[in-house]
């Protein structure tokens, strides 16, 4: 290890950066060991996207996570019946052709991380068709979407990664009654070229949605009687937007998803620990306390903090990922490891430089946003840069924004901008329904929905 750690350094994205583009034009191995398969988009610190390459060695680090957390959930976990299991699946909103010669550039559906034998096990027991993905239409997507899952009597398992994906089509179809009832009776859907048929459920199942979603409050409990399984994030910021979610879902238990990130999966829950427990099989960790002094997994401490360093089977070495954990204990003497947040999630739009873990916690006192859901995101709409506060409560009293805009002013770097006039002050949106505003933001800064993280304060771009 000594030599290891003496002859790499510790790195970010943008030292590998280049490396990455080289290895992308000349089709040759340069940081990878072996070809790779494709290269998987994600958001990077600056804003700027970063492409992760994908081997083969990487690609199987996913199907053996995926398989240990399904066998587990099937020793374990609650006892399925029909198995009927819904994937996160998201919608073409940039739909590219790779040129002549060029590696792929992402994944069509999360199962593709799955070979094609076990694709074709799991895929008696999903939901969706594979056409979903094709929709390049966010609207025309949900509407799909949720006539899919309402016509799916024997629902069990919904596994996403971001609550805030499920909860907004849940806040779609609250909104759309009429109109999912009517694709309901329809029994299809025709959109443009594709035309989407619902062949599972039974007449009586599909007038039984009818009448729930034509009478008064949505009980989609009545809706998916069998749901058992809600697999998603529940840790840092996600622990915000889960509880409305699970009062909608009564009926189903909640598993919170490992740390799993575009680079690689790295940790997984087990039923049986009350922590998420490390792959140490298909990662190597190492961990950065806040002196920067490194350790390795034997070597943390109970309840202390510490920033991920990663090496992966894709090529990254000892690479900076970003992901704060805290150590919540041991299972069988192996640390378990709860994600807090991002460690440098800095939002920087003249210099203010807001981390998303100040802005969480100097906003937790604030009286008016004890009592609501609350996003805060930057902005340069109007071309003045400032802060907007998305708020889900009764209409915001008069006085929040500066409220929060005086809390803010704690911070230094943002004190400083608002007194030079670099910084507008805050301004305070109500919005029914947040996470459908959280998500069109989102989209408009070029994220992928599902695997969007929830976050308090999101990077400018």
């Amino acid at each position: 290890y000594e030599d290891f750690a003496q002859k790499l350094p510790i790195v970010g994205y943008e030292q590998l950066s280049p490396w990455i583009q080289r290895q992308r034009r000349s089709l040759r191995p340069v940081i990878c060991p072996g070809s790779v398969a494709f290269y998987e988009r994600t958001s990077g610190s600056s804003g700027a996207t970063k492409q992760i390459p994908y081997t083969r060695g990487l690609q199987g680090s996913f199907v053996r996570m995926f398989l240990l957390w399904a066998y587990d959930s099937l020793e374990h976990g609650p006892r399925l019946q029909s198995g009927s299991t819904f994937l996160s699946v998201s919608p073409n909103l940039s739909p590219r052709t790779p040129a002549d010669g060029e590696v792929p550039a992402g994944l069509q559906e999360d199962t593709d991380y799955l070979p094609s034998l076990l694709r074709w096990l799991f895929g008696h027991y999903l939901v969706l068709p594979r056409g979903l993905r094709q929709i390049s239409d966010p609207t025309i997507f949900k509407r799909v979407l949720a006539a899919h899952l309402l016509n799916e009597p024997a629902l069990e398992v919904i596994s996403v990664w971001n609550p805030t994906y499920f909860s907004s089509l849940l806040e779609f179809i609250e909104t759309n009654r009429s109109l999912v009832a009517n694709d309901l009776r329809a029994g299809m859907i025709a959109t443009g070229r594709q035309l989407f048929q619902f062949s599972k459920a039974t007449a009586a199942h599909r007038r039984r949605c009818v009448e729930i979603l034509e009478r008064g409050p949505l009980d989609f409990s009545a809706v998916w009687p069998q749901l058992k399984l809600l697999s998603c994030w529940t840790d840092g910021n996600a622990a915000l937007v889960l509880e409305p979610l699970r009062c909608r879902l009564p009926n189903a238990v909640v598993q919170g998803k490992g740390l799993v990130a575009t680079e690689a999966p790295m940790t997984i829950p087990l039923w049986q620990a009350p922590g998420p427990v490390p792959l140490l099989n298909e990662v190597f960790f190492e961990f950065a306390d806040e002196d920067e002094r490194v350790f390795r997994l034997h070597e943390l401490e109970v309840g202390a903090r510490y920033d991920l360093i990663i090496t992966q089977l894709g090529g990254l070495a000892r690479y900076r990922i970003g992901d704060r954990v805290e150590v919540v204990g041991r299972f069988q003497a192996t640390p378990m490891l709860r994600f807090v947040g991002r460690s440098e999630v800095v939002s920087d739009l003249v210099g203010e430089k807001l981390n998303e873990n100040f802005v969480r916690d100097a906003l937790k006192g604030q009286a008016q946003l004890a009592r609501a859901r609350w996003m805060l995101l930057p902005s340069f709409a109007g071309g003045r840069a400032h802060y907007v506060c998305l708020y889900d409560g009764h209409q915001p009293p008069s006085d929040l924004a500066a409220g929060i805009d005086g809390i803010l002013q704690h911070a230094h770097h943002y004190r400083l901008a608002r007194q030079l006039g670099q910084l507008v002050p805050v301004i305070v949106e109500q919005h029914e329904r947040l996470d459908e505003a959280y998500l069109a933001w989102s989209a408009a800064q070029g994220l992928t929905l599902p695997h969007l993280r929830p976050r308090a304060a999101l990077q400018a771009r």
